[in-house]
């Protein structure tokens, strides 16, 4: 999150979305936000990290994850 400048909130969507692969529905229901914010939420953590849809964003994450294994 910090490495692409993620807002805390972001970051939750990310986590969620990255992370245990949950649907819009899901997240909104989950993080107590409405769909629409969930949705700019993910846009902007698409443009943030340059990524054009969730499959690129896990990928990302586990990328990143390893890098940050290794170090």
């Amino acid at each position: 999150a910090e490495r692409f400048a993620l807002s805390p909130r972001e970051t939750d969507v990310a986590s969620a979305a990255a992370g245990w692969g949950a649907t819009i529905s899901r997240i909104q229901e989950t993080l107590f936000i409405s769909a629409g914010s969930v949705s700019t939420h993910i846009r902007h953590i698409y443009q943030k990290t340059g990524v054009d849809n969730r499959q690129e964003l896990i990928d990302l994450a586990h990328e990143t994850a390893a890098q940050d294994e290794a170090v």
